[in-house]
């Protein structure tokens, strides 16, 4: 009973899938509708790819005989995407993070001008001198 579902219009798949008793729910009719061409049963998949910060993944649906499955794809974001993202991280930050911090282009993240610490201890950051500075216990 937790099949799932697409509904079908001009023999194309349209909105999201939806489970056999949700549409029971909204739609008396199913078994009628479902006979008639109006649902299809649906298969979904698992997106378990790995992403690089300038990509996107896109879903897609598609018929394979009388089944409608998704399938991912993962492409490089256009020119214009990645410099809105890049504007949009630079944005957030200006409202919110350091201004000693550097953009790093290649991960669209800021990124302090020394290295955090290496040493097992826990630091913060000290704008006015621009320096991590030792948390000391208690504080």
């Amino acid at each position: 009973m937790n099949d799932l579902y697409i509904k079908i219009k001009n023999r194309l798949p349209v909105d999201h899938p939806l489970t056999e008793s949700n549409l029971r729910l909204v739609d008396s009719n199913f078994d009628e509708s479902l006979a008639n061409g109006a649902y299809m049963k649906f298969e979904r998949s698992i997106f378990a790819e790995a992403m690089g910060v300038y990509e996107v993944c896109e879903c897609f649906y598609y018929m394979d005989n009388d089944v409608v499955k998704e399938k991912f794809v993962v492409r490089p974001m256009t020119t214009d995407e990645k410099t809105k993202k890049q504007q949009i991280e630079k944005e957030r930050w200006s409202e919110n993070g350091y201004s000693s911090w550097i953009f790093d282009e290649d991960f669209c993240v800021f990124k302090p001008p020394i290295e955090y610490p290496n040493d097992g201890k826990k630091y913060v950051w000290d704008e006015s001198t621009t320096l991590w500075v030792e948390v000391q216990n208690g504080n």
